[in-house]
């Protein structure tokens, strides 16, 4: 393959309110922010999606670890997603 295999992970635990915080979905994307050419004569740009890499759930500790592995041309950039409403009963998304 021309483009190399880049593997990625995080690791972590997750409290809210001083308590862990079980069943809280993550989610780590390839963030793509840039223009993409569409054929071999670069006429037409698309904007290209987040590539998801990997996702999970902590467990009830909190803890979480997820990993995977994207081919890309260029290094990728990773976005790290919490999905978790700390009891405010709003979903939310934190992104790093």
């Amino acid at each position: 393959s021309v483009r190399p295999d880049q593997t990625i992970g995080v690791r972590g635990t997750l409290h809210c309110n001083g308590k862990a915080a079980s069943g809280v979905l993550v989610k780590l994307y390839d963030h793509d922010s840039r223009l993409t050419p569409l054929d071999q004569n670069f006429n037409f740009l698309a904007f290209t999606r987040d590539d998801k890499i990997a996702s999970g759930r902590t467990d009830g500790q909190g803890r979480f670890e997820i990993s995977g592995t994207a081919n890309e041309v260029s290094r990728i950039t990773p976005k790290f997603n919490i999905y978790h409403d700390c009891n405010d009963w709003k979903v939310t998304a934190k992104f790093f």
